[in-house]
């Protein structure tokens, strides 16, 4: 059984919606920012609609850009490298350090650059009853001979 999504826009409107995205991030726009404006501007976008299409362009730069991507990605890993050498030779204040891995973070993000993440979550009922002492000894007693120990 499949079950129809929200309003569906045409594939023009998405594609307006993406490029006016796109322009709104390199303005340097958070995504709740960039939805509070595409939608002042008619545009039918809630955040997670948006981080789709955010994930979606940065597929699309990863496959169509692959060595232009593969170099952001070796530029990041040389800048913390260097980051971390200057932090154990102690020539870098670790506050510095530590605001400084947050502004490289966010680029990360801003182009896709961080690895995928996935969390899983549990939930678990802890109510456990307890036998009386008593009650376990005619459990031991009914059942000793059904399973010999051999």
């Amino acid at each position: 059984m499949s079950r129809a999504r929200g309003n569906r826009s045409s594939a023009a409107l998405i594609e307006k919606r993406r490029t006016r995205l796109l322009e709104l991030k390199q303005e340097g726009k958070t995504t709740i920012e960039a939805e509070e404006i595409l939608t002042a501007e008619g545009f039918p976008a809630d955040r997670v609609t948006l981080w789709r299409d955010l994930k979606g362009m940065m597929v699309k730069l990863e496959v169509n850009n692959s060595e232009t991507y593969l170099q952001l990605k070796q530029e990041q890993d040389t800048i913390l490298r260097r980051m971390e050498e200057l932090l154990i030779t102690e020539q870098v204040d670790p506050e510095v350090a530590r605001e400084w891995r947050a502004i490289r973070k966010d680029i990360g993000a801003l182009w896709g650059l961080d690895a995928p993440s996935k969390s899983i979550s549990a939930s678990v009922n802890a109510d456990v009853q307890v036998i009386p002492i008593e009650e376990q000894y005619e459990y031991k007693q009914a059942f000793a001979g059904l399973y010999p120990l051999s």
